[in-house]
């Protein structure tokens, strides 16, 4: 009798974990705070109850402050990745043509908009408006939005449908979806994570390489942006917050743009205590 192939299971550190669990806490106790439905008190207790003994669940993990703040990848890595996912750079680890174009794209549209593993997965050929630079997530589980994206990105677009992908049976793509296999299937999550842990391999990185590094790329990229605007053009921090919330698809009400800043905030604090403490040793000389 042939064995059932076991699915591999993505692990989750206890840092994580306990953050999902509180994040799903709190919007289950927004929720209950603004339900329209009339509670009894004994009611409203008892489910308050239940929320509690869920959020117990989370594992204790002690308070790093800002050191487990998500984080992308840097300069220095993302020139690395960009250069080694270029279909023409000899040790593109992809094993023909289709691969490696399809591969550019996704790494390309994930870097330049910053949008979830799923709604990339979700995207249809349609869905990429190549003149005004523009893709429409259809599928989220948040928010439907347009995003822009990069020039590049439109150029990846156009090269791999009109060389690549037009080349297989439209009879096989008939769902129309933009990222396929190379007979034409939907593109799982299990293969958009695959080519992901191939690229750090090859590239030799030492950031954690997953389609959520991408989305942490792209908000450590924005912060960047927004320091090196004038301060007397740059928005104030609640616009910030609600520019951040309608790219990443997050509610207006969503404190997600905080956690996603903190490296941001944590390079520049280490800045300034390094030039605090230069400043000291020097006046301490004289």
């Amino acid at each position: 009798m042939p064995k059932l192939k076991q699915e591999s299971k993505a692990s989750t550190s206890a840092e994580e974990g306990s953050y999902r669990i509180k994040t799903i806490f709190n919007y289950l106790k927004f929720l209950l705070q603004r339900s329209k439905h009339r509670l009894n008190k004994d009611k409203y207790n008892d489910i308050e109850q239940r929320l509690n003994y869920f959020s117990s669940l989370g594992p204790r993990v002690s308070n790093k402050g800002d050191q487990d703040a998500p984080e992308g990848l840097s300069s220095k890595e993302r020139n690395t990745v960009l250069e080694i996912i270029d279909p023409e750079h000899p040790d593109n680890p992809f094993r023909n043509e289709f691969l490696k174009h399809r591969n550019q794209l996704i790494y390309e549209i994930l870097l330049s908009t910053g949008m979830r593993r799923s709604e990339l997965r979700y995207l249809k050929i349609e869905d990429f408006n190549y003149s005004n630079h523009t893709i429409t997530i259809r599928v989220s589980k948040t928010v439907e939005r347009d995003v822009k994206c990069s020039s590049k990105a439109c150029e990846y677009f156009h090269n791999y449908i009109t060389k690549h992908l037009n080349k297989i049976p439209f009879k096989n793509r008939k769902h129309g979806y933009l990222f396929t296999t190379e007979t034409g299937q939907h593109l799982s999550n299990d293969a958009i994570n695959v080519m992901f842990r191939t690229l750090r391999q090859h590239a030799n990185i030492s950031t954690q390489l997953t389609p959520h590094t991408m989305r942490r790329t792209w908000n450590d990229v924005f912060s960047e942006m927004l320091d090196n605007i004038p301060e007397d053009r740059r928005p104030d921090k609640e616009v910030e917050k609600q520019i951040r919330n309608r790219l990443m698809g997050w509610s207006s009400i969503s404190e997600m743009s905080s956690r996603y800043a903190r490296r941001s905030i944590r390079e520049k604090a280490d800045e300034l205590a390094e030039l605090l403490a230069n400043n000291i040793n020097t006046n301490s000389e004289h």
